[in-house]
């Protein structure tokens, strides 16, 4: 599987972000190792698509990506930009 590690707009916590081989999802606190939530993830002919079990309210979300170095650049289905995550690999 890849992890990413990645802050959220304006926090100083840390998290991370596991995408399975299977199709399944953790996010959890980088320093406790808490779980914050798990769901899946898939592919939908040449956009990303994820969906958490209570953030963003469960739904299902989707999304072009861009990778600009070490930032990955979320766009909406419409072309717009809809949030962009830092992140470094281990």
């Amino acid at each position: 599987g890849e992890s990413t590690i990645w802050n959220l707009d304006g926090s100083e916590e840390q998290y991370i972000t596991s995408h399975a081989p299977d199709g399944t999802l953790t996010f959890t606190e980088r320093e406790s190792g808490e779980l914050v939530d798990s769901g899946l993830w898939w592919v939908d002919s040449d956009k990303f698509c994820r969906q958490w079990k209570e953030m963003d309210g469960g739904e299902k979300a989707c999304y072009y990506i861009l990778l600009d170095g070490t930032t990955l650049l979320y766009f909406d289905l419409d072309g717009i930009l809809a949030g962009k995550v830092h992140f470094s690999r281990e």
